[in-house]
């Protein structure tokens, strides 16, 4: 087994987000693009509507070189059946290159138009499956969340406009400047407008959970790439609306006779300065917020890169007790204590035995994978709503405390500081229930690994002391001490296995972070 302590250390680095990382370095952090998004979208041809500067290839254009000669770490998922000529050599991989268990060399998939996507909500989903698709599904739950965020910050830059318009018209209103008809409509004007600009962001929102076939688990990686050039398209509509807004309230303050041109050009130049601070302190929150995705994009690899690793340590270990056996069953042979066809007879029941109980082990914890996360996820949701109610509370308080504000630079700073903490709160929130479910998870994998275990010793002990003693003329005690030999074999096996097993977890760790280098180097020449 994989040893707890060392899990639950991985585990606690990333629910603590501190900046010493076991995945990224500080030299890297200062790098926001997140490149396993940046390169799916790349070789998907998929644009998105982030920050340009984020934005690879906004025309669709793709970029196969990137990562051309990338490898993937890849645990095996199920035994080889070989041939009927040899029990121990159709469970056993080949022992010459034990590195062709985790390492295949083939580059990724030039062409993902035609791959299969399962339509996944939440990281912790990701666990459920342990195939390549569900990798790809789990870089477009990065690019779910940078369009999340997106629409986060267009509905708060439209708020903070408002805000700072009212804010600066109050400062008008109170000097005697505008009088109180013009001053009220002037805001319900301004609040009508964007009001119609957030429904439009929201009816032009695109749902992953439609793409496709609606009733379908599966989408393709094309009706994604549909999504994200929807998502550009709306976010340059969102642009252009915007900009109409701010323009239309200018022209509206200049179309008031009363009002001379140099008071509203200060006004138009302190409300530009206040925008350009707003779109600073956004930009900043996209940055943090691309390397918190990245960090996510590692760590559940990582996690689902763990739980093929189980699979696998079962995997060997019934090659191994089949190798130990056989190993004693061959003695017995040569020295014409068992006959070889009784021993050929044995061995193939014996792997029969194992296959069909490392089937039933995969199966079992698939199905009750699937039904912890379901739950725990339910429990997060409800969670999560309850966060976000008692936050939306805050942000109201704050926006109607406005009227007593007279600056403001003032305001921004502190709204945007309570955005910032509301969007750790959430986010520590999120890591702790995170937490849960992966440790539920391992746990689980732990208690099956253990039971599917303790029924391969049954049927070693079986065949040693039933099976054994009825086709030979071997008396029990002999075929005790055979069965205690092999055990002590089996031992110092597995634990070679779980060595191995942890250096090739390590060295998967270190190609996801290598990973995310190469793509950088790539993207930013």
């Amino acid at each position: 087994d994989l040893d707890k302590e060392d899990n639950q250390s991985d585990c606690a680095s990333f629910a603590k987000k501190q900046s010493n990382s076991n995945f990224i370095s500080d030299k890297e952090r200062k790098l926001p693009l997140n490149s396993d998004v940046a390169a799916f979208a790349l070789r998907a041809k998929v644009v998105y509507p982030i920050n340009q500067r984020y934005r690879p290839l906004a025309d669709g254009a793709s970029n196969p070189s990137l990562h051309e000669n990338s490898k993937l770490v890849i645990l095996p998922n199920q035994m080889q059946e070989g041939s009927t000529s040899s029990s121990l050599e159709s469970l056993s991989q080949d022992d010459e290159d034990d590195s062709s268990h985790f390492i295949s060399s083939s580059p990724l998939p030039k062409e993902f138009q035609n791959e299969k996507v399962m339509k996944l909500t939440r990281f912790p989903e990701t666990l459920i499956y342990t195939s390549f698709d569900s990798r790809i599904s789990l870089y477009n739950l990065g690019l779910q969340s940078l369009e999340q965020l997106d629409t986060e910050l267009r509905e708060e830059r439209h708020m903070f406009f408002f805000q700072v318009f009212k804010i600066l018209l109050n400062d008008w209103f109170h000097k005697g400047i505008i009088d109180e008809p013009f001053y009220s409509s002037t805001l319900l004007l301004q609040e009508k407008e964007l009001g119609e600009l957030n429904k439009q962001l929201h009816l032009n929102q695109p749902d992953m959970e439609r793409a496709g076939d609606p009733d379908a688990s599966y989408c393709t990686s094309e009706d994604i790439e549909k999504i994200e050039k929807h998502c550009l398209e709306n976010g340059l509509r969102m642009i252009a609306g915007f900009n109409k807004q701010v323009e239309g309230a200018c022209q509206h303050l200049q179309n008031k006779p009363t009002l001379t041109s140099e008071v509203v050009n200060k006004f138009i130049v302190k409300l530009t300065e206040h925008l350009l601070h707003v779109e600073s302190l956004m930009n900043e929150t996209q940055g943090m917020h691309i390397m918190n995705i990245e960090e996510k994009l590692i760590w559940w690899e990582y996690i689902a890169g763990t739980l093929q690793a189980q699979l696998w340590l079962v995997q060997q270990e019934g090659t191994c007790r089949l190798k130990v056996a056989a190993k004693v069953l061959e003695h017995l042979t040569s020295d014409g204590e068992l006959a070889f066809q009784e021993m050929e007879n044995m061995l193939s029941d014996l792997q029969y035995n194992f296959q069909e109980e490392i089937k039933l082990y995969t199966s079992e914890c698939t199905k009750h994978t699937k039904g912890l996360v379901n739950e725990m996820v339910k429990k997060m949701d409800s969670k999560k709503k309850k966060l976000k109610k008692r936050q939306e509370k805050e942000k109201m308080r704050v926006q109607d405390s406005v009227q007593q504000i007279c600056d403001a630079m003032e305001f921004v700073n502190a709204y945007h500081s309570l955005l910032a903490k509301q969007r750790q709160d959430s986010s520590d929130m999120e890591g702790v229930e995170d937490m849960r479910i992966i440790d539920g998870i391992t746990d689980l994998w732990k208690r099956q690994h253990s039971s599917c275990s303790e029924k391969m010793e049954k049927m070693v002990k079986e065949m040693f002391l039933v099976t054994l003693p009825s086709r030979t003329e071997l008396p029990m005690k002999k075929c005790e001490l055979l069965r205690q030999e092999a055990r002590q074999d089996l031992s110092a096996h597995l634990q070679t296995e779980e060595a191995n097993l942890k250096a090739y977890l390590k060295l998967f760790k270190d190609q996801l972070v290598r990973g995310k280098q190469v793509s950088r180097i790539s993207l930013n020449p």
